[in-house]
């Protein structure tokens, strides 16, 4: 074997090893807990743990510090007793293994009265902040008689029910236990500007609680927020028909847009929309800032862009948030998104990365504003920072900011069908030498086999040859650079 040869294997041997490493964007997202603490009733049902990034074929185990307080059946934590107890979950995937842990604390259940008095109770109570309300030139939903909710899950329906139609409102709930956090209830509501919760007043175990929404939501029309609810994990069951099939479209959209990992699909989502839209310039269409006419009619502004993303999102259970903003100087002129991939939120502008079409009629994907933080989102956005997450890191989209300089590449698939297109019509041309430039999207050695599949298989009856491999990288991408010449 001469040497020239040998150096080649060896240098093909060394790229397998170096590529086959998971990095940039594909790297392995770690799991994670939704909740590290969590209170629960000894009458509570079994607690199901919610996780993040955990693979399908990942190994779960769990261990509890006190079975007396917290017992482990089918994966669920099962409260038995008053007292505090660390559950610890060990996962296995990815050939590595994590522990996290979530503090329970199990209190008892107050002494209950009987179905009777409750009801009586919740009549009086009803009636009572019906007329207070109404005095103060506020609403009240129209519960009926002696209606009352005993469960998260109804509080959860009469809340979404009051904050679509009311500014203020009363709800009577049976346990204090049921309520959510005003934190909480802005993550299930973002058509929300504000929630307050004033303090319950209990009533020997029927307590009432209520709700100041100092804005009625505008940028969502009553549908919208009946359908941005139920995706977010509530119940569907009060969906008219109109809102059920506007959700089960999004639902079937958002599933063939899944991928491996929350990067990748949030990617395929931004992606999505700027083939799917067009920017709507007519503005005698009044539908134009709807979600549903965006998805039929394929056009729409800013406002449709940043839904469909926010909705898409969220049927896959990826947590995301519609932003109303500014790019104008007129307030409310401009809507986009923020997501949290991993724990961080990072912002995406949707509509100002769509580039229109080509004069081939192609899309053109930009990603200016993919996975960017506030820093550079304020260059030509303004927006009430208070209301939203905060987007600190830069770690995910300062791949994309000079995409456009170079083909990209998704698998080996697309490689071997790009590299031997570009091999052939270099052939036919009269240049002795030229560089083959590319970005590859996909983790390990699918680039580096494509490339050495396609050399050897056609460039040698092409009379084409390679030298001066080079990869560059940038961000969480890498970029391939190789130089073809003929003899």
């Amino acid at each position: 074997m001469n040497l020239k040869r040998f150096t080649l294997i060896a240098a093909f041997a060394l790229l397998i090893l170096i590529f086959a490493r998971p990095s940039g964007a594909q790297a392995a997202l770690k799991p994670a807990l939704i909740e590290d603490k969590v209170i629960l009733y000894t009458d509570s049902e079994p607690y199901t743990f919610r996780f993040i990034n955990l693979d399908s074929g990942a190994k779960v185990t769990f261990s509890s510090s006190k079975e007396a307080v917290i017992k482990i059946k089918d994966s669920k934590a099962v409260p038995l007793k008053k007292g505090k107890s660390t559950v610890t979950v060990k996962i296995k995937q990815n050939k590595k293994t994590y522990k996290l842990k979530v503090k329970f604390t199990v209190k008892n259940v107050p002494k209950q009265k009987t179905a009777g008095d409750y009801k009586k109770l919740a009549d009086e109570t009803i009636k009572r902040l019906k007329s207070e309300l109404l005095d103060k030139k506020g609403a009240y939903l129209d519960y009926g008689d002696g209606t009352y909710c005993t469960s998260q899950k109804a509080l959860d329906r009469e809340m979404f029910k009051g904050l679509c139609k009311f500014k203020a409102f009363t709800v009577i709930v049976s346990d204090l236990k049921f309520v959510r956090s005003e934190e909480e209830y802005m993550d299930m509501f973002p058509f929300l500007s504000e929630i307050t919760l004033e303090d319950p007043r209990d009533y020997s175990n029927c307590i009432s609680l209520i709700v100041s929404n100092t804005k009625k939501p505008t940028a969502f029309s009553a549908q919208e927020i009946a359908v941005d609810f139920a995706l977010s994990g509530g119940d569907v069951s009060f969906l008219n028909k109109s809102e059920k099939s506007l959700y089960k479209k999004i639902v079937k959209a958002a599933k063939k847009l899944e991928k491996d990992n929350v990067y990748d699909t949030v990617k395929a989502i931004h992606d999505y929309i700027i083939k799917k839209f067009e920017y709507e310039t007519d503005e005698t269409n009044k539908d134009r800032y709807g979600l549903e006419s965006a998805i039929k009619t394929g056009k729409t502004v800013c406002s449709g862009y940043a839904k469909y993303f926010n909705s898409l999102c969220k049927a896959l259970g990826i947590n995301a948030q519609f932003v109303i903003g500014s790019t104008g100087g007129v307030p409310g002129d401009h809507g986009w998104n923020l997501v949290e991939i991993g724990h961080k939120w990072y912002g995406v502008d949707v509509t100002w990365d769509d580039g229109g079409k080509n004069e081939k009629g192609k899309n053109i994907y930009n990603y200016k504003y993919f996975l960017i933080a506030d820093e550079d989102m304020k260059k030509d956005h303004t927006w009430e920072e208070s209301r939203y997450p905060e987007a600190v890191s830069k770690d995910l989209g300062t791949i994309y900011i000079n995409l456009e300089k170079y083909p990209v590449l998704n698998g080996a698939k697309d490689a071997l069908a790009y590299i031997k297109d570009f091999a052939t019509k270099f052939a036919a041309s009269k240049s002795k030498q030229t560089k083959l430039e590319f970005r590859e999207l996909t983790a390990g050695s699918e680039a580096f086999e494509a490339i050495n599949k396609e050399l050897n298989a056609y460039g040698s009856t092409l009379g084409v040859h390679w030298k001066d491999w080079k990869n560059e990288t940038d961000g969480r991408g890498k970029v391939y650079k190789i130089t073809l010449y003929k003899k």
